[in-house]
């Protein structure tokens, strides 16, 4: 064997010469986006294999889908022009097949409500789109929402083009539904929530299934008012039978839940009426009280007025362990959640959490030690940039002193009153405070200031004005 032919070296092969696939045969330049690459077809006279250069309704369709709709690539924007085109001849419309006869009317009237919604109805629900009856239906159904006092352009008609296909479908179950529910006392925002949050609400028959099982949570001794605001804050609680229920409650009322606290969850957290026994309830239980050592009574507290059955329990498990580095122990966590029950929901480890707390215990905030928190844990539920902000700027510029946390507590007419400033004058310390430093942290830009160590110190200890470091020197305190 020659030495340049053993058997760890061998010449490279030549290769093949590239040659392109013949869809994709078009002068080559750097394209970023589906737009692009039609616009650039279209211009080639290149609409498909084999196209003549000619605009046939096929290479308008490609061109109308492909410079509004996000498709991941021109083949899949052709693939969908094929199937629709092949639909439209399967539906029996009348050919030839136009622009002007069978996309731009729907297009006018749905683009006038959102600009896209046209495209989208299109792409996703073509059956009704080119249904005979779809204008006539969309014409009734958008006059119906306008005596409902809805806005054309609400985000319930081009948010879900579900919903525009449902009325074509079955044209008199979206106004049973929405007469229903403003009976209710629904104003349109709420109406909005339920089909944004369910929308197979819009397939359940108001007289056989609605009716029922709304009457089935009135029964769980919750007034009227309080059972809309559960079904407008979890309406998927419509889309399940009583008895799927019946099972949930038996368990919490053997927990030791009464009555009237299993019906203010329909409200408060309806989820959990809706969360398993053996994969949700039992296992937060056995949590609170084993791991977390919290008593019965706590343990009640927590299931009655927490959201909490739809997380893990590895998840709260997390959370604890974030909060005990934070210098917080067990029996303080059980003391807060008896004060704040969705404590747990709150992530330590975020850039929102974090810049309160660094917020609470700087000098330019409110200068108070995270020990407060065990008082007054409703601290961490504030906005930031809407209310504890704004609110310790003003405190400061109109009394000259910190704010105290009991003092965010209040709607903003009661803390406008008791200060003797307007309403205006708040609005404008929101407006500045968004431009503040704290703004950059709560958006992730910069870090946070490091925490310090928790000083253990009795909020009610300090005086207003004080701060901690005059408490601290007060009662000759020092950090460990």
């Amino acid at each position: 064997w020659a030495p340049t032919q053993s058997l760890w070296f061998r010449a490279p092969r030549p290769r093949a010469p590239f040659v392109p696939h013949a869809a994709s045969r078009l002068p080559f330049r750097r394209v970023s986006s589906v737009r692009a690459q039609v616009a650039e077809s279209i211009s080639h006279g290149q609409s498909d294999v084999g196209a003549p250069a000619a605009p046939t309704f096929t290479v308008q369709l490609v061109k109308y889908l492909g410079t509004k709709y996000s498709l991941a690539s021109i083949h899949n924007v052709r693939t969908k022009a094929r199937a629709i085109v092949a639909l439209m001849k399967e539906m029996g419309l009348s050919e030839p097949f136009t622009m002007e006869q069978h996309i731009y009317p729907q297009k006018e009237l749905l683009d006038s409500i959102h600009d896209g919604l046209a495209v989208a109805v299109l792409s996703r629900y073509p059956r009704e789109f080119f249904h005979p009856d779809a204008m006539d239906t969309w014409h009734v159904f958008l006059a119906f929402l306008h005596s409902l006092n809805f806005s054309p352009a609400m985000k319930l008609v081009h948010g879900k083009p579900k919903l525009l296909a449902h009325t074509v479908r079955n044209p008199d179950a979206a106004r049973c539904l929405f007469r229903w529910l403003r009976s209710l006392g629904c104003d349109a925002p709420s109406i909005v929530k339920i089909v944004m949050r369910f929308p197979n609400v819009l397939k359940l028959d108001v007289e056989e299934v609605l009716k029922p099982r709304f009457a089935a949570l009135l029964s769980l001794e919750v007034s009227h008012d309080r059972a809309v605001q559960g079904i407008v804050r979890a309406p998927t609680i419509l889309g399940v039978e009583p008895e799927y229920m019946q099972g949930r409650i038996e368990y919490l009322r053997g927990l030791g839940l009464t009555s009237v606290e299993i019906g203010h969850l329909v409200s408060l957290a309806p989820m959990t009426l809706l969360a398993g026994v053996e994969s949700k309830l039992a296992p937060l239980a056995k949590f609170l009280q084993e791991d977390l050592g919290c008593t019965p009574e706590v343990m009640l507290t927590v299931l009655a007025r927490g959201r909490l059955a739809h997380f893990s329990v590895s998840h709260l498990d997390a959370c604890v362990r974030g909060w005990e580095e934070l210098g917080y122990t067990r029996p303080e966590l059980c003391l807060i959640l008896t004060r704040y029950t969705n404590f747990l929901r709150l992530s330590p480890r975020g850039p929102h959490t974090r810049t309160k707390l660094a917020f609470l215990e700087s000098a330019e905030g409110l200068g108070r030690s995270r020990a407060a928190l065990v008082h007054y844990p409703q601290y961490l539920s504030y906005s930031l940039e809407r209310r504890i902000g704004p609110r310790a700027a003003v405190m400061r510029s109109v009394k000259g002193r910190a704010i105290t946390l009991s003092e965010l507590g209040p709607a903003d007419a009661v803390f406008c009153k008791k200060l003797g400033i307007s309403q205006a004058q708040l609005d404008a310390a929101v407006e500045g405070w968004a431009l503040s430093k704290w703004m950059d942290m709560l958006q992730g830009r910069t870090q946070p200031p490091p925490l310090p160590p928790l000083l253990r110190l009795d909020d009610k200890l300090e005086r207003p004005g004080e701060g901690l470091a005059g408490a601290m020197d007060r009662l000759s305190l020092s950090a460990p």
